[in-house]
């Protein structure tokens, strides 16, 4: 993912003042800044055991992150 499209995800979560939502973007080239996309839609009760069991790739402790950003451990 080009990092532009991570901005463009994180300024539509600021938008509607989530601090955890799944933003759904429709893209023609995720490697390319200057590529046609969309926003579908923004998930504000999002899928986070697709990160703990992900098809590839590693785990991401995406639930330890999101109580460490509310404060509930450390």
């Amino acid at each position: 993912m080009h990092p532009y499209f991570s901005e463009i995800a994180l300024k539509a979560a600021r938008a509607f003042g989530a601090k955890f939502c799944g933003i759904d973007i429709i893209l023609e080239d995720y490697r390319n800044p200057n590529s046609n996309y969309g926003i579908i839609e923004l998930n504000f009760n999002p899928m986070i055991v697709m990160h703990a069991y992900p098809y590839e790739g590693q785990e991401r402790r995406l639930g330890y992150n999101i109580l460490k950003t509310i404060g509930l451990v450390d």
